[in-house]
């Protein structure tokens, strides 16, 4: 606020009361122009709300040509500030007229504080006053300035709205946008309708970032892999997507877009699982196929048909079977190919066996037995690996909802406490002001504020109950268990996806 001379000022032990003071009745009016809850309540729990958010009042004093004294007796910039705030008794029209926008400031701005300044230059100098030089301006008013100037930078706080939440330059801008909207429409703005309506765009961007943040992350993996070596990136990846959706984030009702971010970050990693299976797949059969590339030859040449042709074919077969074995990054799907392979080669093998003439009955049978059971023991791996992929998609969904779980608890925690030491702070204020009614003889006045400070002790201790926090937090674990596994999404997928093209690496970083 900048003035110049604002009432009552002193001078020698005269009393003048100026006009600025006066000048402030749109301070009477804020309540009428802006409404904290969408729900209104009474006046006195308005002034309580007001206090959480309102910045503090600076009053800047220029061209002060006066001393600072109060009944003679010097004092300090604040000292002349709280005196020209102080309220008159009596009820009649003019004391009330009088007292309203003192009132209204010592409730609403708790923190307040005043600078004069006197005239930077002479009377004749001030027409040119933007192209002096600062060495032409009157020291005492440079000092006044880097008093101000340092007050403002080393003491205002960053801007906050209801909740003590931080009010960065686009939240900012889109708190602007709505209270312009609401004041065109005719409406009077409301707080908390506004605050929701920013959290939505900026938990949507939140939310957008985050998942973008765990795709770039989850890029860089080459493909096939190993459930474990994904299982590591994913938990990596999901834990600072999570971590930047948190400090992006802010009044996330039910926990909606955290929800939301888990779906589609479940979503993703099952996309990249059913990737890195379609690329394994595709792996191990390209070698599986180079592998039996000389086996195919012979067969074709005819060299498995001859007396013994078996014995060859057999030992040819355990060769590729040991060579593939060897091979590494062959991903996921490794057993199940070659399962697969096996199974693609027991008629071929069943027919090699039965055209080997220099084999008796007895070793067929006993070949054909040892067919079955190889085969069998592959089946058996391809289940083991299959069940320990799927215990270890158990274990990333457990971690997944422990981390959300224990990020999101944080958060709360942080919120409420912000929230408390917002609610200490109105307590404070409305305590200290109560004190000041007391001590200037408003006791009347003082009694009414007691149902406020009643108001904000029981919101205090409610907030720091024990059995308070674990239900809340009781209902987040339970909410964040609804959403959908990657398990179930892969089942549905193999489901659907059969007979259909693998997603591609496009699809993926999407």
């Amino acid at each position: 606020m900048l003035s110049k001379h604002p009432g009552p000022s002193y001078s020698k032990g005269t009393h003048r009361t100026s006009t600025p003071w006066s000048k402030l009745h749109f301070v009477s009016e804020l309540t009428e122009h802006i409404k904290v809850k969408a729900q209104r309540g009474d006046d006195a729990e308005e002034d309580t709300e007001f206090v959480r958010f309102f910045p503090s009042f600076v009053w800047a004093v220029r061209d002060f040509t006066l001393e600072l004294r109060i009944e003679g007796q010097l004092v300090t910039e604040d000292q002349y500030l709280e005196h020209a705030l102080a309220l008159r008794k009596g009820n009649s029209k003019k004391v009330m007229d009088y007292n309203l926008p003192r009132q209204c400031i010592r409730s609403f701005f708790p923190i307040r504080k005043c600078f004069v300044f006197v005239q930077p230059v002479s009377r004749q100098e001030m027409g040119q006053l933007d192209s002096l030089p600062t060495s032409a301006l009157d020291p005492q008013f440079l000092e006044q300035t880097r008093r101000f100037c340092d007050y403002v930078f080393q003491c205002s706080n960053v801007k906050t709205v209801k909740g003590g939440i931080l009010v960065s330059g686009r939240r900012f801008g889109a708190l602007v946008r709505s209270y312009v909207d609401t004041i065109r429409s005719g409406q009077v703005p409301c707080l908390d309708n506004a605050v929701t309506a920013m959290a939505a765009i900026e938990n949507e961007a939140a939310l957008r970032e985050a998942l973008a943040h765990y795709a770039a992350g989850m890029a860089g993996l080459q493909l096939p892999a190993e459930l474990g070596e994904l299982s590591v990136a994913h938990g990596m990846c999901e834990a600072d997507a999570l971590r930047l959706f948190m400090q992006l984030s802010f009044k996330d009702e039910e926990q909606g877009f955290q929800k939301r971010l888990v779906a589609g970050i479940t979503e993703r990693y099952a996309n990249i699982l059913a990737e890195n299976e379609a690329v394994s797949e595709q792996t191990c059969r390209v070698l599986l196929d180079e592998l039996s590339a000389a086996m195919q030859q012979k067969l074709s040449a005819g060299l498995y048909s001859q007396p013994g042709g078996y014995q060859a074919y057999d030992r040819d077969q355990n060769q590729v079977v040991e060579n593939y074995r060897a091979k590494p990054n062959k991903g996921v799907k490794a057993e199940e190919a070659l399962e697969q392979f096996l199974a693609s080669k027991k008629a071929e093998a069943e027919a090699v066996l039965k055209a080997d003439n220099l084999l008796t009955e007895a070793e067929k049978h006993v070949a054909e037995e040892k067919q079955k059971a190889e085969l069998l023991e592959q089946q058996r791996k391809v289940a083991e690996e299959k069940q320990l992929q799927m215990e270890q998609l158990m274990k990333d969904q457990e971690r997944s909802h422990q981390e959300n779980v224990k990020q999101l608890e944080a958060k709360v925690a942080e919120e409420l406490a912000s929230a408390r030491q917002e609610a200490e702070r109105a307590l404070q204020s409305k305590l200290k002001e109560q004190e000041a009614m007391l001590q200037k003889g408003f006791a009347e006045k003082a009694r009414l504020m007691e149902d406020e400070i009643s108001g904000l002790r029981r919101e205090i201790n409610s907030s720091s109950k024990t059995n308070f926090l674990s239900n809340l937090f009781s209902t987040i674990r339970e909410g964040l268990r609804a959403v959908t596994s990657v398990s179930d999404l892969l089942t549905s997928r193999h489901q659907w996806g059969k007979g259909t093209s693998n997603p591609s690496k496009t699809q993926r970083r999407k």
